[in-house]
């Protein structure tokens, strides 16, 4: 057999496997579902679970996360027929579809395109307000969803809750203050200055715990113990005019 003839099988045979594949993935029914968290109440999602986010700087039926954006904020994308299917409380009338520049077909809710967040596992919303609170979960009347439902603080001792603070603000001056800045203004890293996001206590440990790599965060899971990250979250929640109390070292340990 020639190596022409032999590389022209190859690529034939190739065709053959992936071309039934990409159309069966295409093919693939693409839907809305939506969820309930304790910190943010009911939220659009996937049909296969993944939460469901609006982009601030989209206008009506136009995208503006393309290129780079992409990469950590994937459009939702409608199946080859362009149908979207919608299950239990999702209004179908708010359902629509846009064409973006590289000619897929992504899906709106309420004239905003829809994105899922590459942070995100089934069931999570670590994409909530990441980016200087340019992405937001999506409620089922397609507002956006800007602030965690009020949760009860945790009430501590006032001698412990002062010794937490005292802790949290040595590890801060130490690991955030560069990034952050010395009254929490941003800089490098974004504003915690009266930050809603600090109020969604998993997602907030989540990110000191994997940190956020691409923007220049590192992981701290092998740098500060369970003490040192709940009273640093302790002293960046109860400080900068934010009012969310303090965490305690067993939710770290929990989320670890």
């Amino acid at each position: 057999m020639s190596s022409k003839f032999s590389r022209n099988f190859l690529i034939a045979v190739s065709a053959l496997i992936i071309v039934p594949f990409m159309a069966l993935a295409a093919d693939a029914a693409a839907g809305l579902s939506s969820a309930t968290s304790e910190e943010y109440g009911e939220y659009l999602t996937t049909s296969d679970g993944f939460a469901v986010y609006q982009f601030v700087r989209d206008s009506e039926d136009e995208s503006a996360c393309v290129g780079s954006c992409t990469n950590n904020w994937y459009p939702v994308l409608a199946g080859v027929d362009g149908d979207v299917a919608v299950e239990g409380d999702v209004d179908a009338d708010l359902v629509g579809t846009v064409v973006r520049e590289d000619g897929s077909v992504q899906i709106t809710y309420g004239g905003h395109p829809l994105y899922t967040s590459r942070h995100d596992d089934v069931g999570e919303t670590n994409g909530q307000n990441i980016g200087r609170e340019s992405f937001n979960l999506v409620s089922l009347a397609g507002e956006p969803i800007t602030e965690a439902a009020e949760a009860a603080a945790v009430e501590l001792d006032e001698e412990v809750l002062a010794g937490l603070m005292a802790d949290g603000e040595n590890v801060y001056r130490m690991h955030c203050v560069a990034c952050h800045g010395d009254q929490g203004q941003g800089g490098v890293g974004p504003s915690l200055a009266a930050n809603a996001f600090l109020n969604d206590t998993n997602s907030l440990i989540d990110q000191v715990l994997v940190g956020f790599p691409e923007h220049g965060m590192p992981p701290f899971a092998g740098v500060l113990d369970d003490h040192e990250i709940s009273s640093l979250l302790t002293f960046i929640r109860s400080s900068f005019n934010n009012d969310y109390g303090p965490v305690l070292e067993e939710e770290v340990a929990q989320r670890r």
